[in-house]
C-alpha cells in the first residue's frame, strides 16, 4: 500500500482531486483527509435528506468504508463534494427502502400470528396489502408504551424472551403476560376492520 502523506502548504486545504486520485492508488491518508474535510458537510447534507442522526452517521461511515473497499473501481470526478453527497443520498434512500421492506415483512408476521387460521385459509390472500399493514402499524402506535416496546423487541428486533426480559427488566412470565395483553389489544383494535371486510386476508 502506498503510505505517503497527502502534501499541503500552510493554511491551504489539500487538493480534493489529488486526494481522490491518491485514494484510488491505495493511500489511506488520502481517505482520512477526505473524511476530515467532508464529514461535517456530509452530515448536514444527510440530515436535510432524512432527519435521522443515527441513520445519517451510519450511512456516512458505510460510505467511507465502501470508498476504501472499492477504491480501485472509483470513477474519476472533477467535484469530490458532489460525488460524495450524491453517494450518501443514494445510500440513505437505499437504507430507507430496505427498512420499509423489513417493517412490512415484520408486520406480515404479526398479522399471521394474530390470525393464523385466516392467514392459512385458501379463502384469503396471504399477502396483506399496504393499507392493511398501515392499519396494523397504526394500531401498534396506539398501544401503551410498555406493550409497544415489547412488540418492537419481539417482532421487529427478533429478540428472544430471555433477551426481552433482560432489556425491559421484567421476568420471563411477565414477558409472556405482556405479550398476550399486547396481542389482545391489537386484535380488538383490528376487529372492526375484519368485521366490515376491510381487513380480510
Amino acid at each position: 500500500m502506498i503510505n505517503r502523506k497527502v502534501e499541503k502548504t500552510d493554511n491551504e486545504q489539500p487538493d480534493e482531486i489529488f486526494c481522490w486520485r491518491q485514494l484510488k492508488e491505495g493511500d489511506r491518508n488520502a481517505l482520512e483527509t477526505l473524511y476530515v474535510r467532508f464529514a461535517r458537510t456530509l452530515f448536514q447534507y444527510g440530515m436535510a435528506v432524512q432527519a435521522d442522526r443515527g441513520l445519517v452517521k451510519d450511512c456516512i461511515q458505510e460510505l467511507f468504508i465502501d470508498l476504501w473497499k472499492y477504491r480501485k473501481n472509483l470513477k474519476e470526478t472533477d467535484n469530490v463534494k458532489v460525488y460524495l453527497c450524491r453517494s450518501l443520498s443514494n445510500k440513505i434512500f437505499r437504507e430507507l427502502h430496505l427498512e420499509k421492506r423489513r417493517q412490512n415483512q415484520n408486520s406480515q408476521e404479526i398479522l399471521a400470528s394474530l390470525y393464523p387460521l385466516e392467514s392459512q385459509s385458501q379463502e384469503y390472500p396471504t399477502d396483506p396489502s399496504e393499507d392493511k399493514i398501515h392499519q396494523l402499524q397504526h394500531a401498534i402506535e396506539k398501544l401503551p408504551d410498555r406493550q409497544r416496546e415489547l412488540i418492537q423487541h419481539v417482532y421487529f428486533k427478533k429478540l428472544s424472551s430471555e433477551e426481552v426480559s433482560e432489556k425491559m427488566g421484567i421476568g420471563i412470565q411477565s414477558v409472556y403476560t405482556l405479550t398476550w395483553k399486547a396481542i389482545s389489544k391489537l386484535k380488538k383494535s383490528l376487529a372492526s376492520l375484519f368485521i366490515f371486510g376491510v381487513f380480510l386476508f
